[in-house]
């Protein structure tokens, strides 16, 4: 299995810039056809780093989401992000809950990605986990990775 087709290989000089690829659905309906299965989707902003943000907060900003695919069809992918966008200084205190929202994030970038095989009945559990999520949006304790570990915990 080779996480880096999508990126010919070189995920350090490449990135799926436009979050169209179809690497990851090709890849998912080729391997796991019929198979419901969990995405763990990652935007690293800079590839092969675990850096979230630049440090003089420009450019782009990490993110998690998760896809869900019950193998008929049926795909969902979900990204939980801040209502309102933080300003440095609320992320740079990092304790500050803010209100957040659920977004689609079918068309999110995206550079690396780890599929989990799952049952129908466990797709359900994170699918109403991530649809009835009611917690406020904190830059360290419950961001868009903590909710995409969740949803996965769930499944």
């Amino acid at each position: 299995m080779n996480w880096y087709t999508y990126a010919n290989n070189n995920p350090i000089r490449f990135t799926d810039s436009t979050g169209l690829d179809p690497a990851l659905d090709e890849y998912v309906n080729t391997n796991y056809s019929g198979q419901v299965t969990i995405t763990l989707v990652v935007q690293q902003p800079i590839s092969g780093s675990r850096q979230a943000i630049d440090s003089n907060f420009e450019g782009e900003v990490g993110h998690t989401f998760v896809r869900i695919d019950y193998g008929y069809g049926d795909v969902y992918y979900y990204g939980l992000y801040p209502n309102d966008p933080m300003t440095p200084e609320q992320i740079l205190k990092n304790e500050e809950n803010v209100t957040r929202e659920i977004r689609d994030d079918s068309n999110h970038d995206w550079n690396i990605a780890e599929v989990f095989v799952i049952d129908r009945k466990d797709a359900d559990k994170a699918l109403s986990f991530i649809q009835n999520y009611n917690k406020d949006y904190n830059m360290v304790k419950n961001n868009c990775t903590t909710f995409g570990v969740d949803a996965l915990k769930k499944a």
